[in-house]
């Protein structure tokens, strides 16, 4: 098996740069672009008319006032005749003590009980005895011979039935096996024919 020859990768090579001659020649220098200078621009002088309108006196200023802190003024009591005798009443607190508790009475009666309480009585596990079976005697015997029983068939592979195929369908059959049959032969014969006789047996067929 032939493989593919591997190709070592290689910087191309650039062509050299060919310059034809020519009469053309350039003439004179080329139009650049104008550069506009910054200049400082000029201030214009005010002009100040003269009319006959003075001010006469001082000119009022408005004088700002800072927030200062405030100053409180002195209390001034005014001398009266009332006066306060005797003491204020006041709350009086009581002291917390343990309360006594009563002692309990219990009042004499002729009631008493007689004898003992009835208990529930406690049933202890016994295990239970089997009775005997008995088997009455009776005249029914068995007859001589032996006991048919049922056997058991368990499923296994079917086998298939043959299949029984009447007049009508065998025609049918044997007509769809012809057609198959002449249909695989036809194109055995097409496989083998040329171009040209292969148009001439589908001209035949049609």
């Amino acid at each position: 098996m032939q493989t593919r020859k591997r190709e070592d990768w290689k910087a191309g090579e650039k062509a050299s740069v060919v310059k034809r001659q020519d009469n053309l020649a350039i003439e004179g220098e080329f139009e650049k672009r104008q550069e506009t200078k910054y200049v400082k621009g000029e201030k214009v002088q005010m002009v100040k008319h003269e009319d006959n309108l003075h001010t006469e006196g001082d000119i009022e200023v408005y004088k700002k006032d800072y927030a200062l802190a405030g100053e409180r003024a002195d209390i001034i009591k005014h001398h009266d005749n009332l006066k306060l005798e005797g003491d204020f009443q006041t709350k009086k607190t009581e002291q917390w003590k343990p309360g006594t508790r009563e002692a309990m009475s219990k009042p004499k009666e002729n009631l008493k009980p007689e004898g003992d309480f009835v208990k529930r009585d406690v049933q202890s596990y016994v295990q239970g005895e089997k009775s005997q079976m008995v088997r009455h005697e009776d005249n029914l015997k068995v007859q001589e011979g032996t006991i048919e029983s049922s056997r058991k068939e368990f499923a296994t592979h079917g086998e298939r039935a043959e299949i029984v195929q009447r007049g009508y369908q065998r025609r049918v059959s044997s007509g769809i096996n012809a057609r198959v049959s002449s249909g695989i032969e036809r194109r055995v014969q097409y496989g083998k024919l040329g171009s040209i006789q292969r148009q001439e047996y589908s001209r035949k067929l049609r």
